[in-house]
């Protein structure tokens, strides 16, 4: 969300601090630098690193268990499906030339994005400029594989805040929250609320409907937080039924209706079913 250039503007800012996880790449670098080391991550404690070279630069290494065997699986995946298609173009029947083989490698690499594992290259045929002759040969580089198994599950959140105003744990927890933030962006959006589009032409009314629909999104946000039971109550995937949006359906469903009997007008609420009087009964909310 925010590039290197953009942070180091926000630093510049008097009185602004950010946290922000750090790119693989940024990570290789530390790790040249000699600056972290891969044995520091540890899947139950936050390592604390300080930049000799920038000492108001903290960095707090994790390691997420879950994470690390879905990156391990995948990268294996992509290199076993790499490693069946250099075979097919290797074992192509049919005469060819040296650039045919080497553009269908490439775009195999560029397909499964696994090329640094790899080392390739194509023996040409003397004699003949498409022919049944010329050789793909490949290696798989086992040393690189493991080098990037060593950063598997880690990652590295980044901030400038000091340690007295906020400690690893609390860096690290906070960063988390960024979940949060964009759950809420994307319920603004496009899931309930729709902020956009905005077709007001005016300031005054943009920033009107903005606030309203932060105002909504505030409510929402309590209606989950007392739903909760209802919600951990509920199936897992397609099996799940309850969202915000089907209780707001079945709360429709209450109404107040005018009544006129023997001349006599007055107001009645339908009857809440079970459903109905457990929503009601956690949003705490009487008729």
């Amino acid at each position: 969300m925010i590039t290197q250039a953009r942070l180091s503007e926000l630093r510049d800012i008097d009185g602004l601090n950010t946290i922000s996880a750090l790119t693989h790449g940024q990570m290789n670098d530390l790790l040249k630098r000699q600056v972290i080391d891969a044995d520091l991550f540890d899947e139950k404690s936050v390592v604390e690193v300080i930049d000799p070279e920038n000492t108001s630069e903290r960095y707090c290494l994790c390691r997420n268990p879950v994470t690390r065997e879905s990156e391990r699986k995948s990268r294996q995946r992509l290199i076993e499906l790499t490693k069946e298609g250099l075979e097919t173009i290797a074992n192509y029947k049919r005469k060819v030339s040296v650039e045919t083989l080497g553009a269908r490698v490439g775009k195999l690499l560029a397909k499964y994005k696994v090329a640094k594992f790899f080392e390739w290259k194509v023996e040409a045929d003397p004699e003949a400029e498409k022919s049944l002759g010329h050789r793909l040969e490949w290696s798989l580089n086992q040393e690189k594989i493991d080098r990037e198994a060593l950063l598997d599950g880690c990652y590295v959140v980044n901030t400038d805040v000091t340690a007295e105003r906020m400690d690893k744990d609390e860096v690290v927890s906070n960063y988390k929250g960024l979940g949060h933030v964009e759950r809420a962006f994307r319920s603004l959006k496009q899931v309930h609320l729709e902020m956009r589009p905005v077709y007001h032409k005016v300031d005054r009314r943009i920033k009107e409907h903005v606030f309203l629909c932060t105002l909504a999104y505030y409510v929402q946000w309590h209606m989950t937080e007392r739903l909760g039971p209802l919600f951990e109550a509920d199936g897992q995937g397609k099996e799940r039924r309850w969202t915000v949006q089907n209780v707001i359906e079945r709360l429709k469903q209450v109404t107040r209706n005018e009544v006129e009997c023997n001349g006599v007008r007055f107001h009645q609420v339908t009857e809440r079913d079970e459903e109905q009087a457990q929503i009601l009964d956690l949003l705490q909310v009487a008729l």
